[in-house]
């Protein structure tokens, strides 16, 4: 009789229209799918599909109805998944998008045909290996012969089998979102298509919660030891099929980690299967060995009549572990022969351990096979030293690492090694080994956070670490050592790491769909090895997730003073900077230097700057001839080891010039206290900064981000070179590598402006646009800010991604439903509502894009809790910059003309936004409008371009001027328009219009920065200069 659940149908409903308000993006339907289990079998699947909710519901209701009672399911699980994007695709791109997928690590899911008859969801997918093609292959492949089963008991019928589709065949991907009825009746939302998809939301991990997923995986893995003490040692849920080999290291090690769960929650069954673990590996996997002096040595033999390193390691690990917990001295003899038999495997003079030896003749098989070993073996003997107290293993360990410091093995970054240098320092606190075990996970932290797979170790490492930070603290003179490591970045990685190995555990919602749920479920996997369970994942998940628990119940965070400053407002100092780059100085570099910025380029430049070296003529940086130009402003370089410009300057030696500014970059975020803005968006980003710089001074200290530079190079050097002690510091991040740029800034507020067709020619379409902007979030903490334009069309996109972070929301813009409403806005004043108050403001820079940032600026102050009347009088004196339609009177000899300078940038949102601004904006005279041509747009080129000419005429413009191939191709659509021609060459544009203006004109310049307006406006500024003066 099987545990069952009374199915609410009205609050599944009531959740399904909360969250799935809109049909699916490509296919313009509403899709649902229902998965229902009775725990014990793999879930049975129906879905639906119709063009209104209710009908799409209705469907989907009866259809699941039907097969529960069709199947006579006694339904402990219920999962319901909507589509929200269906992205149509050839069969040959699906084939190369499999290819370029890590294997099993396709999210989403499929169908394939446009009735959407044939379909499946990722973890149908995944639970049933249809793009699984074998343990050799490492992408993901059709698998003929599973979608053949899975079809008949899906579908109950023959249907084409995917895998012999036409090339040409259309077929779907598709973006999914769901929510799990879980036993208790609790209905959980899941995240949607991404990293986390298909789980439940925990946005903030708690304690309790952490411990709940503990005891799970810890219950799970007593039960796998037999009653004769072997564990079923691993499992594969996609086929129902046991791992037959066996592993005795890993037996020891995974007995370790269960001892670690019982001290973290002691309970019988635990014990009792402790008990029975230890009993085999004591009496069935060990041999020995009877030594020179007459000492008899113990050794685990393990597959292949090996003796490991590691395995005896571990096991002596195990019973430290053990006699720690229990106080009982049952191995005590065996723990002394364990330990002299791993140092019998250490070279008495250099440290250096031997890894394997044959259990034969106990002869050497292999010298190195491992870093992993070295580390175990030092921590196991340092473990046994604990209770013994006997100086001869802690020398061993001492000896060996000393061995390890020689050869670099930090490099390896091995968890093992810092559990073993956090254990080292205990007894032998010399510099040496705080800085091995620092350098250990210093250039690792990119990896830990960026890492597609779970890999649990990592956690371990991250873990060790921070427990070694807290050795730090009561030694003053070894500070420094602590201020080498990127502090803020360590505990991102750290966190992230925590909440990313969530994808690795069982639950019920994903087990649901495997042949057999009860037997995996709360336990944790390996998704690139067809979901594998075996029992050493399970001990690297529990003992990395019972630190980080124990450090989440620990309620503080030990942190060491800040350096001074040294009355810099930056804090750069020769030490800072060799520590954040990992260089080291010149031997004529003083003590030291007075550094404000960084600069990869001239623009960057500030009056005692730090330059990057060209490593060769062609790369970024600056060139030997550039030193002497701008010497005045230039106090040290930064060079790569091997190469670079001889130079006289004090020179920072890097292995790799743009890493270290990227990694200044980080370094200096993490020493900012102040808020991080950051701005992203097709279109309005640097307009955005400049009004966030400007409406937030009367609050405090505010700096932007300088020349444009928002790729995260440029964001890097703008944050190395911004003060340190700013409360506000506004970055603009562009599309491109957004999820690094934002990884560098950790923004705590992200303003999304508007979507708009741009760069096409990488992005594809605005869909694919609107997936990387939101990005941005992914580097951003639970509880921080999203401000996203709340008339956007791919909305829906960006609110789900910023939900999935647990990000808060508010949203801008003339919607019904915006956080910050436009109820009016009329060239004298802007009404606006927010939190129920009207505001009412004047804006000192015309267009509804310009009214647009204030509102977003007003959602900002408004989380930020800042006083708004204060805000809403900075509106009024803002003005645009240049290059993004800022006016400027102009003095020509036959009079003063206005020019509206916005010919950086040009796409199609832009140019509306400047159309609407034109409609609107007051003028004297008459309008000469210049148009070059938008670039960046890829195929759809001339279809955007076209798509201006109703906006042209309805501006009405005297004179009408087209730059460039596209616009001149309008030509034709505008031919009733008086007064138009058509250029290529900007200089004789130059003159044409100096004969063509009048006094009180209104030039107006919209082009993308490569057709070269700009340099018409610098030749009007500079006119404007000599003629002012005469």
């Amino acid at each position: 009789m099987f545990m069952q659940i009374d199915i609410p149908w009205s609050l599944l409903r009531h959740q399904l229209k909360q969250n799935c308000p809109t049909v699916a993006t490509g296919i313009e339907q509403f899709c649902f799918c229902c998965a229902v289990s009775n725990g014990e079998q793999r879930s049975w699947v129906v879905h639906s599909s119709a063009n209104t909710f209710e009908l799409c519901w209705q469907q989907l209701q009866q259809k699941c109805i039907e097969l529960i009672q069709a199947k006579k399911l006694a339904v402990l699980y219920l999962r319901i998944d909507w589509v929200t994007d269906a992205t149509p695709l050839q069969m040959h791109e699906l084939i190369r998008r499999l290819r370029n997928t890590k294997r099993n690590y396709y999210r989403y899911g499929l169908a394939f045909d446009h009735e959407l008859l044939q379909l499946y969801t990722e973890q149908e997918l995944n639970a049933n290996a249809l793009l699984y093609a074998g343990s050799e292959i490492s992408y993901c492949e059709l698998n003929p012969h599973n979608f053949s089963v899975y079809q008949k008991r899906r579908f109950n019928e023959e249907l084409p089998n995917p895998s012999k589709l036409a090339a040409d065949q259309l077929i779907w991907q598709l973006e999914t979102q769901g929510i799990f009825l879980d036993t208790d009746g609790q209905v959980h939302l899941l995240y949607p298509s991404g990293p986390n998809a298909s789980r439940r939301q925990l946005p903030g991990l708690t304690h309790k919660q952490l411990g709940t997923i503990i005891n799970h995986a810890s219950d799970y893995l007593a039960k796998q030891v037999q009653p004769k003490g072997r564990y079923h040692y691993g499992y594969f849920p996609c086929f129902h099929r046991p791992i037959q080999t066996y592993n005795t290291l890993r037996h020891a090690s995974s007995t370790y980690a269960l001892i670690e769960a019982c001290e973290f929650n002691p309970r019988e069954e635990i014990q009792n299967a402790i008990e029975r673990a230890l009993q085999a590996l004591t009496q069935q996997m060990l041999v020995y060995k009877t030594n020179v002096d007459g000492q008899q040595m113990a050794f685990l033999q393990d597959e292949r009549n090996e003796i490991k390193l590691g395995g005896n390691a571990l096991c002596l690990l195990a019973l430290c572990k053990y006699t720690e917990l229990t106080g009982s001295n049952r191995y005590q003899v065996l723990m002394q022969q364990l330990a002299a038999g791993i140092v019998s495997m250490q070279d008495p003079t250099t440290g250096r351990f031997v890894h394997v030896l044959h259990s034969t003749d106990f002869s050497v098989k292999q010298s190195f096979r491992i870093v992993y070993y070295d580390g175990e073996a030092c921590f196991a003997l340092l473990r046994y030293f604990a209770i013994c107290q006997e100086e001869r293993w802690l020398n061993a360990a001492a000896l060996a690492f000393d061995d390890f410091i020689a050869r670099e093995h930090w490099k390896a970054h091995d968890h093992w090694l810092s559990y073993s240098i956090n254990e080292l320092v205990k007894y032998r606190p010399e510099a040496k080994y705080f800085q091995f075990g620092l350098q250990n996970v210093m250039g690792h932290l990119d990896f830990v956070i960026e890492r597609i797979t779970t890999f649990p170790t990592l956690l371990e490492l991250m873990m060790a670490a921070q427990q070694l930070l807290e050795k730090l603290v009561n030694r003053p003179e070894l500070y420094h050592l602590y201020h080498s490591l990127n502090l803020e970045k360590f505990y991102f990685a750290m966190h992230q790491r925590a909440q990313h190995m969530l994808n690795g555990f069982f639950w019920p919602e994903l087990a649901m769909f495997y042949r057999h749920p009860a037997k995996i479920k709360g336990s944790f996997f390996i998704r690139h090895h067809a979901f594998r369970i075996r029992i050493d994942d399970i001990e690297h998940y529990l003992s990395g997730y019972i630190a980080y628990c124990r450090f989440l119940g620990s309620k503080h965070r030990t942190t060491i003073p800040e350096p001074a400053a040294r009355g810099l407002a930056n804090g750069w100092t020769v030490q800072s900077l060799a520590m954040a780059t990992g260089g080291t100085w010149s031997n004529n570099t003083p003590t030291t230097l007075q550094i404000d910025s960084v600069a990869v380029s001239a623009h960057g430049l500030r009056q005692h700057s730090l330059v990057m070296l060209a490593p060769e003529a062609t790369a970024a940086g600056f060139k030997a001839s550039q030193l002497t130009t701008y010497r005045a402003k230039i106090t040290a370089a930064l060079s790569e080891s091997t190469e670079g410009a001889k130079t006289e300057l004090p020179t920072l030696r890097v292995h790799d010039g743009q890493q270290a500014i990227l990694d200044l970059g980080s370094f200096a975020r993490s020493r900012m206290k102040g808020v991080v803005i950051a701005v992203t968006g097709s279109a309005g980003k640097s307009t955005m900064i400049a009004m966030l710089q400007h409406c937030l001074k009367p609050y405090g200290k505010t700096v932007g981000n300088q020349a444009n530079a928002n790729l995260p190079l440029g964001v890097a050097w703008n944050l190395a070179s911004m003060p340190w002690d700013a409360d506000f510091i506004a970055l603009e991040l562009a599309i491109g590598s957004i999820r690094q740029s934002s990884r560098i800034a950790r923004p705590g507020v992200a303003i999304i402006t508007t979507i708009g067709p741009a760069h096409l020619e990488y992005h594809k379409n605005v869909e694919n646009i609107a997936r990387k902007i939101s990005r941005i979030f992914h580097e951003m903490a639970p509880g921080n800010l999203a401000v996203i334009n709340r008339d956007l069309q791919q909305w829906p996109i960006l609110a789900a991604e910023a939900r999935a972070r647990a990000l808060k929301i508010l949203s801008f813009g003339r919607h019904s439903e915006a956080d910050v409403k436009l109820l009016a806005a009329h060239s004298d004043e802007i009404t606006v509502m927010l939190s129920g108050q009207r505001l009412r403001y004047r804006l000192g820079s015309p267009g509804l894009h310009q009214v647009y940032n204030s509102l977003a600026a007003l959602a900002v102050a408004s989380h930020l809790q800042l006083a708004l009347p204060e805000l809403l009088n900075t509106f009024a004196d803002f003005r645009a910059i240049p290059g993004r339609g800022q006016q400027q009177n102009i003095k020509l000899e036959q009079g003063q003309i206005t020019v509206l300078d916005d010919a950086y940038n040009a796409n199609p949102a832009s140019m509306q936004a400047l159309f609407q601004m034109l409609q609107q904006l007051p003028r004297q005279g008459r309008l000469l409008l210049v148009l070059g041509d938008m670039l960046e747009l890829g195929e759809h080129v001339k279809t955007y371009h076209q798509a201006l000419v109703p906006d042209i005429k309805q501006c009405v413009p005297d004179r009408l001027y087209l730059v460039g191939t596209e616009m001149t191709a309008l030509k034709a659509e505008l031919t009733e328009q008086a007064n138009l021609s058509c250029w290529n060459d900007i200089q004789l544009l130059q003159q044409a219009l100096l004969r063509d203006l009048e006094h009180n004109d209104l030039l107006v310049f919209k082009a993308s920065n490569g057709i070269g307006l700009h340099k018409i406006v610098s030749h009007f500024e500079k006119l404007h200069a000599i003629n002012s003066k005469n």
